[in-house]
């Protein structure tokens, strides 16, 4: 019975909802079932006498004889019974949720449509009235703003239809437009997580997606209406571009900065996000001089909480954090970076491998390679986690010259080889790969040999798809 529908609901309450929940039911429960006197005692029986585990660990016989005293034991009754409190506890989350200050705007519509079909019609008009003075009230105009504006004024429209004196526009410009901005909006936002995934995995895109991305054209006065529009275009623009420039990195960030007083704190998170990633391309591809960019910029969204969800930071962005931190050689602030999100890593598990895996590019950015080498975890299921752990292990190999290194190379190819597409996307296969090649001729080569060292710079420089380019290029100079 533990693993009922009902009992994992009910393991969810707090004590505060448990509270309420007896409330809600009253003296009887609001449900009309046949079982209403047996579900009130079931969940007496859950909620105050035994508890939840009580009851969910006791047979269905031990069960049925509470809930049924002296009566013989009759195959499905307290399966019907669950179900008729299942009800209520449906009932009871659906009215808590739907009674959250944040559905204000839900809960006055509803109610001047519920006095609008009881024929009250000054009170309708009152309570629209109500509607429109609380959207009129609200600091942003985002998507939520443009739905509940286009569901007002199509009340409006739908109103002055039934009443049609055969005058005027019955609102269909306002109710139009605030239907195109609302739509241009959240169509665009879909079109960019589909390029924005498109750029760290390979995608087949459907006939119907590929003419989508081609119709993206927003009428100016919208444009110039709604900076939350005119910022959401932008990112497209840039996303859609196969080679984003530094220069477009700079106007969104410009454009971030002009409207930030206009634009929530939820939605802004979710625009620096793409401007974060926006400068990882840019470096991935060849800018690294926009690594300090992206630093002060990472650093700036970490205090203002943009990497967080719900007080936890992804594990990618903890490892980008700490990487580029690293890498322009802020290294006191990266170690106190990893030290403080040691229990704040978004998916970490027990062993705490993301937080390992930071520690070991920080040992291994400060020269401490023994250090790094024990701080590499051995596996994990997630392949990009298990790909850059592999990568490092291999680059601290070869600064300690170590006999395994050609070992662990072919290792590395071979897992390579064998995964699956599924596993390992091309893009992402072409870098690794790319990488194990060089860093084989690298290896193999003779110190002192000048002619080598050149070309290897050369094959490296003209490789876009490689992981640790930098890296690779120092230790192919440093052959010559």
């Amino acid at each position: 019975m533990e693993d009922s529908y009902l009992f994992q609901v009910l393991n969810t309450l707090d004590a505060e909802e448990k509270e309420a929940l007896m409330a809600f039911a009253g003296p009887d429960l609001s449900s009309r079932g046949h079982f209403r006197r047996e579900a009130k005692l079931l969940l007496e029986l859950i909620l105050v006498s035994g508890g939840i585990q009580l009851v969910a660990d006791g047979s269905k016989e031990a069960l049925y004889q509470q809930l049924f005293p002296g009566q013989d034991f009759i195959r499905g009754k307290v399966e019907k019974t669950m179900s008729e409190l299942n009800k209520t506890v449906r009932a009871f989350l659906l009215w808590k949720h739907y009674s959250r200050p944040e559905n204000e705007f839900a809960q006055l519509f509803d109610w001047a449509q519920i006095l609008r079909e009881r024929k009250l019609e000054q009170r309708y008009q009152q309570a629209l009235n109500r509607v429109t003075k609380l959207q009129e009230e609200l600091p942003y105009r985002e998507n939520e703003f443009y739905y509940q504006q286009f569901l007002l004024e199509y009340e409006i429209h739908d109103w002055q239809s039934l009443n049609n004196r055969k005058k005027g526009d019955l609102n269909i410009p306002n109710t139009l437009h605030h239907l195109d901005i609302y739509y241009y909006l959240n169509r665009l936002e879909l079109l960019n997580r589909f390029l924005l995934q498109s750029k760290v995995t390979y995608l087949d895109i459907p006939e119907t997606l590929a003419f989508a991305l081609e119709e993206t054209h927003i009428p100016e006065r919208y444009l110039q209406e709604s900076c939350v529009l005119l910022i959401t275009y932008e990112i497209h623009l840039v996303l859609k571009n196969p080679k984003p420039l530094p220069e477009e990195f700079d106007k969104l960030s410009n454009l971030l900065l002009r409207y930030e007083a206009e634009i929530s704190s939820g939605l802004l998170q979710q625009f620096y996000t793409y401007l974060r990633n926006l400068c990882v391309y840019l470096i991935h591809t060849g800018s690294s001089d926009m690594r300090p960019v992206l630093h002060r910029l990472q650093q700036d969204n970490l205090k203002r909480g943009y990497l967080y969800y719900n007080g936890l930071i992804t594990a990618s962005a903890f490892l980008s954090v700490t990487t580029i931190g690293l890498k322009v050689k802020n290294f006191e602030w990266v170690r106190k970076f990893i030290e403080d999100h040691e229990n704040k890593i978004m998916g970490d598990n027990e062993s705490r491998d993301f937080y390992r895996l930071g520690l070991a590019y920080y040992y291994f950015e400060t020269g401490q390679f023994e250090k790094a080498l024990d701080h590499i975890p051995p596996t994990s299921p997630d392949t990009d986690f298990l790909l850059k752990s592999r990568r490092l292990e291999l680059m601290i190999y070869y600064e300690l010259d170590s006999d395994l290194l050609p070992y662990k190379i072919d290792a590395f190819k071979m897992f390579i080889s064998r995964a699956s597409n599924k596993l390992i996307p091309a893009q992402t296969r072409e870098f690794n790969i790319n990488f194990i090649n060089l860093l084989f001729q690298i290896a193999s080569s003779t110190p002192g040999d000048k002619v080598r060292a050149q070309r290897l710079m050369q094959r490296i420089r003209s490789k876009q798809a490689v992981s640790e380019k930098e890296w690779l290029l120092e230790k192919a100079a440093a052959i010559g």
